[in-house]
């Protein structure tokens, strides 16, 4: 986290009468050409409400009046663009600003900070928005939702998920078939073409009661599109991802769950799903019930995911 809290900080700064360079990369360290705004309010993910004034140079004589050009210099604009190393220089009268950035004109924006200073810059402070929290100068990292580039720290075969929302307190049900439990859940909308790891845990969390009650299961779905063959491989209840238990000799596509008791055999671990997902289309899971439990009181559990982005 602290690699991702630096990348935010430090990826864009805005300076008055002083030209400061500041590149502004990825997480992997690859520069990232980025349209700015610098905003007089905090715009987090949406609309810069003001525009805050910027000027070609320091000396703060002609104001940037271009579209869609550079921060800073001859035709520039607000919102600007960095150039290709990612270095980002604006002009502004010395205040309290927002700099909203993108990497490109419908990519999910983030805000930071940042104040123009006729010192040379200065330490962010106020409130801090977008992905961040808290305040600045120390704001915390409260969602990495909107980094779909880049690689996050220990997410390429490390422990840090880009998606791990647990859903607890789920019931089976006794009528229908293949009846949809959890989801569809939207994990992540690829913003490039890239690889993809997914596991699920499933764990009954409390045994089926009353009735005949010796059936009953559920099972996993993943959907995501392939950007190889442009194929879309939806949510079927058809489709079935590999769950085993501790001890397990093989492999099951479903977890059974009726009166025995909650323990090591009613507790699955899916197989590893790895999968190179295109961008514009959410990756997506569901958890269904092929056989409907025949308790009275059918069985309670809780499913654990977990979507690492591959950094490939």
């Amino acid at each position: 986290m602290k690699q991702i809290l630096a990348w935010l900080i430090l990826s864009v700064s805005c300076f008055a009468q002083s030209v400061v360079v500041i590149p502004r990369t990825r997480v992997n360290g690859v520069p990232a050409t980025n349209l700015v705004t610098i905003c007089s309010t905090n715009p987090g993910h949406g609309s810069c409400g003001s525009l805050v004034t910027t000027y070609t140079d320091a000396t703060l004589t002609t104001p940037c009046s271009g579209s869609g050009g550079p921060l800073s210099g001859a035709g520039c604009s607000n919102p600007g663009n960095s150039d290709a190393a990612g270095n980002v220089v604006a002009f502004a009268a010395a205040g309290q600003y927002w700099c909203q950035t993108k990497e490109s004109a419908t990519a999910v924006a983030d805000s930071i900070a940042c104040a123009a200073s006729s010192t040379g810059g200065g330490i962010p402070s106020g409130s801090a928005g977008g992905d961040l929290g808290s305040t600045y100068p120390n704001p915390t990292v409260v969602s990495v939702a909107h980094i779909t580039t880049g690689v996050l720290p220990g997410a390429n075969g490390g422990s840090v998920p880009i998606f791990s929302t647990a859903v607890t307190g789920t019931s089976m049900v006794t009528g229908g078939t293949n009846t949809v439990l959890v989801g569809p859940v939207s994990m992540v909308t690829p913003g490039a073409d890239g690889a993809y790891r997914f596991v699920i845990q499933i764990i009954q969390t409390t045994a089926g009661s009353g009735g005949t009650c010796t059936t009953g299961d559920v099972a996993v779905d993943v959907s995501w599109k392939d950007p190889d063959t442009a194929q879309t491989y939806a949510l079927s209840a058809t489709s079935m991802m590999g769950l085993y238990t501790q001890g397990a000799t093989a492999l099951a596509n479903t977890a059974a769950m009726a009166s025995v008791a909650n323990g090591i055999s009613r507790n699955w671990n899916s197989v590893v799903k790895e999968f190179r997902a295109a961008s514009g289309v959410a990756i997506q899971y569901q958890v269904y019930e092929p056989t409907n439990s025949n308790c009275t009181t059918p069985p309670v559990f809780a499913v654990r995911p977990a979507l690492y982005y591959m950094g490939y």
